[in-house]
C-alpha cells in the first residue's frame, strides 16, 4: 500500500509540477485562408485530415507558429473548377498576435 502512495505522488507531483510557459505577453489571434482548389502553398489532397496537417507542415517549415488549426466548410464551392477558385472550406489558424508573425501570414493570403 506504502508503494501506491508512493508513486501515486511521484505521478501526481510530476503532473502537477510541468507548466508550458508561453512568452511573455502571449495573446493570440485567430486567422484565416480560403482553401481553392489547387493554388495553396501546401497543396491540396481533397482529404480535409491530410490538407490540415500539409498546412500545419507547411508552415512550421518556414517557421510559423500554429497554437491550433482547422479546416471547416462554410459555403457552397465555387461554380468552377480553376486552380484558384474557392472550395468553399476556410483554414483557421491560432497564433501569437505579433505584428512581425502576423504580416507573415498575411503575406500568403491569410486575413
Amino acid at each position: 500500500m506504502t508503494k501506491y502512495f508512493f508513486f501515486a505522488g511521484i505521478i501526481s507531483g510530476g503532473l502537477l509540477g510541468c507548466t508550458k510557459e508561453g512568452p511573455v505577453g502571449d495573446k493570440y489571434i485567430r486567422l484565416s485562408y480560403g482553401q481553392t482548389y489547387c493554388s495553396d502553398p501546401w497543396g491540396n489532397t481533397g482529404a480535409d485530415s491530410i490538407n490540415l496537417k500539409k498546412m500545419g507542415i507547411y508552415l512550421d517549415s518556414i517557421k510559423l507558429y500554429v497554437a491550433d488549426a482547422e479546416l471547416k466548410q462554410v459555403s457552397a464551392p465555387d461554380m468552377c473548377a480553376a486552380c484558384f477558385c474557392k472550395t468553399g472550406k476556410v483554414f483557421y489558424v491560432t497564433t501569437f498576435d505579433e505584428p512581425s508573425m502576423v504580416s507573415k501570414f498575411r503575406d500568403l493570403g491569410f486575413e
